[in-house]
């Protein structure tokens, strides 16, 4: 039983995840962590393969170092989840060019809070970047954090000490850009260290 349960569970896993990749390219990030990556019953999936996993391998006369990693490196990323969770922090800025920002929203736990930075943003430069046949390819903002150049793209984050940012949204003037914020110093190092491991 216990042994079906692992199996199940894991493939859940690896299917769910698999189609958040396309939920989250259709309806945005925020969408796919608050309806997938977020939820509970993510959270408690995660939690039955960790714990079928450990049962599996205390029941089990299974002493391969490969089973043993594989079970371990999916608590280490349960963890790394339980550490973002708890002390991980993300929100978004809305910049405009050439106007000085320090403010963001910040949501945990279901709550969103303004929350003044302790350096300020200034947008410089927004590209609309498109193809051949006038199709939206990616966009691209340049800022300056307290002197330092920055520039988020689709595919190029952002990191300014502990916090990263990527590029969420951005106006219809083509003269603002909204940025995601995250900062999660203790989950993201443990949850690719238990990647790494798998």
């Amino acid at each position: 039983m216990i042994k079906k349960t692992l199996y199940i569970s894991y493939v859940a896993v690896l299917i769910i995840m698999g189609a958040a990749t396309f939920v989250e390219s259709a309806n945005g990030t925020d969408f796919a962590h608050h309806n997938i990556y977020g939820a509970w019953w993510f959270a408690a999936l995660w939690a039955l393969l960790a714990t079928a996993g450990v049962v599996y391998i205390i029941r089990s006369s299974e002493r391969r170092v490969t089973v043993l990693a594989l079970h371990l490196s999916l608590l280490i990323i349960l963890a790394g989840a339980l550490l973002s969770h708890l002390t991980g922090r993300s929100g978004t800025i809305h910049l405009r060019m050439n106007e000085p920002q320090d403010i963001a929203v910040i949501k945990h736990c279901g709550k969103e809070y303004s929350h003044r930075l302790n350096f300020q943003m200034l947008l410089t430069h927004f590209q609309v970047v498109e193809d051949s046949a006038g199709n939206v390819v990616d966009y691209k903002s340049q800022f300056r954090i307290e002197g330092k150049e920055g520039e988020v793209s689709m595919n190029k984050i952002f990191k300014y000490g502990a916090i990263r940012f990527y590029q969420m949204n951005y106006d219809s003037d083509g003269r603002g850009s909204t940025l995601m914020l995250n900062r999660d110093p203790w989950g993201i190092p443990v949850t690719y260290c238990g990647y790494a491991l798998l």
